[in-house]
């Protein structure tokens, strides 16, 4: 005899409660240590903020020419930041680099703890843009929706490195909001804002251009032009032909510095299928068989998205697919990148921990918390957060699944 469905629902949403809540305490003794030992040698320039303080220094300065030049980035960042053996390089599109113009005039170090408020302020700002859809959360413990933006572990290392994710991560929250509320233009428009992560950003606005949805395309359109006239304005042509050249040698490392910008960022630490596919089989296959996987893996997935999804291009939630589909087809994607992720992950919590949820959603409940927590493996193992990879799949896989679900309920429901 099978038991009570009701009975074993709340079993298990008492279950991942339990492990929510009792997880939270030690994410944030875990955060707190790291910020002890990292924040002091942040402040004297060892950090990525180095780079957009250097960056808004140069645009001040008028030497936005030279703005993607190895030299002209070391003679700043080391006369304003601190003397480096090597150049953190700049890879933003110019406009942002404009943005942090105000932190320029304070020093280095006060400039990173003034932009470390405005991140806090701003997660405190998508906690309330997000309040209408995390009112079960807010049900287990009033402050839980704001307590989980500083907790996932992403969002930590955005804080402490002095990183723009979390800007990012509001703009789409915002964005989130306009979709629900069927402002496709202002959605769009918001986007367009974050292409400062184009990584990230492109996908998101290439499965909208996919469905069709051309007033959120327009907005996006509009204000990408827009930051793009800006960018080209500060830097001219030549340097935005070096910008693209700085880009494509993410995690490749194209010629040698100090002629050529290098990023020698370990790919396997990317939690993308391009970090995936080389963190299983990099040392075994060549560069291009690895690359032609990766490609081959983000094209297949992004076609099944975009033609799944045609039909039900106008439905709710689409923007929660999205993102986590951008972030595994990624070019590049560094740890606080994955800042965005917290959208859905929230989102696909509070809906479970509410009353009206089935109990065949505790499986994507809980592959939601273990996107959460499992960031934390770059304190245990770095090497293999690419691993990280294959729960943000499988919540992927379970968006895309529960999606078809309901659309198929809605036209039984609605056929005579």
């Amino acid at each position: 005899m099978s038991g009570d469905p009701i009975s074993s629902r709340r079993s298990s949403s008492a279950y991942l409660q339990n492990i929510l809540l009792g997880i939270l305490p030690f994410i944030f003794f875990a955060e707190f240590l790291s910020l002890l030992a990292f924040v002091p040698s942040a402040a004297r320039g060892h950090s990525d903020f180095r780079q957009l303080y250097a960056a808004a220094e140069m645009i001040r300065a008028g030497h936005g020419h030279e703005l993607y030049e190895y030299s002209a980035q070391k003679t700043f960042q080391d006369s304003f930041v601190s003397r480096e053996e090597y150049v953190l390089p700049f890879l933003r599109p110019a406009y942002e680099g404009l943005c942090f113009v105000p932190f320029s005039f304070l020093s280095y170090a006060q400039a990173y703890f003034s932009f470390m408020a405005v991140n806090l302020f701003l997660l405190v700002l998508v906690a309330r843009i997000l309040r209408p859809w995390t009112n079960n959360l807010a049900h287990l413990w009033r402050w839980l929706p704001l307590l989980l933006l500083p907790a996932f572990i992403p969002v930590c290392v955005a804080l402490m490195q002095g990183q723009d994710s979390i800007i990012l991560l509001t703009l789409l929250a915002a964005a989130f909001a306009m979709l629900e509320q069927q402002r496709d233009l202002g959605a769009g428009v918001l986007v367009g804002l974050g292409l400062f992560k184009f990584q990230l950003v492109i996908p998101i606005a290439g499965l909208f251009f996919i469905w069709r949805r051309w007033r959120l395309c327009a907005g996006f359109v509009l204000s990408g032009a827009a930051l793009a006239l800006i960018s080209l304005w500060i830097t001219g042509i030549p340097e935005t032909v070096a910008h693209v050249r700085s880009l494509l040698s993410v995690g490749a490392g194209v010629g040698p510095a100090p002629e050529q910008f290098r990023v020698p960022l370990r790919v396997s630490m990317m939690a993308n299928f391009r970090g995936l596919v080389f963190g299983i089989a990099g040392a075994r296959l060549a560069r291009q068989t690895i690359t032609a996987l990766t490609v081959g893996s983000s094209a297949i997935v992004f076609s099944i998205v975009g033609i799944l999804f045609y039909r039900r291009r106008y439905q709710r939630d689409t923007l929660l697919i999205v993102i986590t589909t951008s972030l595994l087809v990624s070019y590049y994607l560094f740890v606080h990148d994955i800042s965005v992720l917290l959208i859905p992950i929230v989102i696909v919590l509070d809906r479970f921990f509410g009353k009206e949820q089935a109990s065949r959603e505790a499986g994507i409940a809980a592959v939601a918390l273990v996107c959460f927590v499992g960031p934390g493996i770059l304190f245990l193992s770095p090497n293999y957060f690419y691993l990280v990879s294959l729960p943000i799949a499988a919540l992927l896989f379970l968006q895309v699944r529960l999606m078809s679900e309901r659309t198929t309920a809605a036209s039984l429901n609605s056929a005579p």
